[in-house]
């Protein structure tokens, strides 16, 4: 397989698990975000997915590199260090082991990696979104951004995700997402430079 093949699959891959992390997470929310994403959102949402946050791009990453050099590295080593402990005899079958890892199967791995950086992208969508639907609901958003809106009202919200046509966002005791289409609606979105404390949310409620 080509090198430009190896890369257009792979983007494919990114795209779906991009898409359906995105999914996952804002369904818990109460919004249907392929109803409000463009095809170019679609291109664009593993790149939105692992940027927006350089932890979660740090962390697939170093987690991706660390089981592609357990499999490669530490596994079949760990095979040699043990195949002649009963133990082991007892629990696995050495004979398959052994031809395992003296002819590693690449594909095997790369299949096995892609699975978990999906399970990771599932387990991150399944966590943030959970995590958003208890904060609308106990009233625990944190503010972090201002909008100055097209018909002159001015809102510090908490921007929950921005595409190319439309703002997802709450606002102080909003216990529900509200979806602005970003033109003509939204004349400047700045980051609060500080943000509100805790106590200061209840005269909101």
């Amino acid at each position: 397989m080509k090198i430009q093949e190896i890369l257009s699959l792979g983007y494919l891959y990114l795209i779906v698990v991009g898409i359906i992390g995105d999914v996952i997470r804002y369904k818990q929310i109460g919004v249907d975000i392929l109803n409000y994403s463009t095809v170019w959102d679609v291109m664009l949402s593993p790149i939105n997915y692992l940027t927006k946050d350089y932890r979660t791009l740090l962390i697939v990453l170093v987690f991706t590199a660390a089981c592609y050099f357990y499999f490669v590295k530490i596994a079949p080593k760990l095979h040699l260090k043990y195949r002649e402990k009963e133990w082991y005899k007892k629990t696995t079958n050495i004979e398959k082991m052994d031809e395992k890892y003296a002819k590693p199967d690449e594909g095997g791995i790369y299949i096995l990696l892609m699975l978990v950086v999906f399970s990771m992208f599932v387990g991150m969508g399944v966590g943030n979104g959970g995590v958003l639907k208890r904060q609308l609901q106990n009233n625990e958003l944190r503010m972090t951004h201002e909008i100055d809106f097209s018909n002159s009202e001015t809102k510090e919200v908490r921007i929950i995700g921005l595409n190319s046509t439309y703002l997802f966002y709450a606002g102080y005791g909003d216990k529900e997402i509200s979806i602005a289409s970003i033109n003509p609606n939204v004349k400047e979105i700045r980051r609060l430079t500080k943000l509100r404390r805790d106590e200061e949310k209840q005269k909101f409620k």
